[in-house]
C-alpha cells in the first residue's frame, strides 16, 4: 500500500475515493445541502452538484423575501 493510500476521504455524494490537500490529504468540499455537513464531497461533485444546489436555495430564498416585501 503507498503512504497516500492510508488517507483520504470518500465522496459522500458519488462514492468515488478522493485525496485533498493538506498534509494528510483527507480534506474534500462541504457537501451541504445535499448531505450532512459533516461528510466530505469531491472537487467534480462540488462544482457540478452542490453548488448549483446552494444556488438555487439563495434563488429561492430571495424570491420569498421580495414577495414578502411586496405583501406588506
Amino acid at each position: 500500500m503507498k503512504k497516500d493510500d492510508e488517507h483520504g476521504y470518500k465522496c459522500c455524494l458519488c462514492g468515488k475515493k478522493c485525496y485533498g490537500w493538506g498534509d494528510r490529504k483527507q480534506y474534500g468540499n462541504n457537501p451541504s445541502p445535499l448531505a450532512d455537513k459533516r461528510e466530505n464531497c469531491c472537487d467534480k461533485c462540488n462544482a457540478e452538484l452542490v453548488i448549483p444546489a446552494r444556488l438555487d436555495e439563495n434563488r429561492k430564498f430571495f424570491k420569498e423575501e421580495k414577495g414578502n416585501e411586496n405583501a406588506k
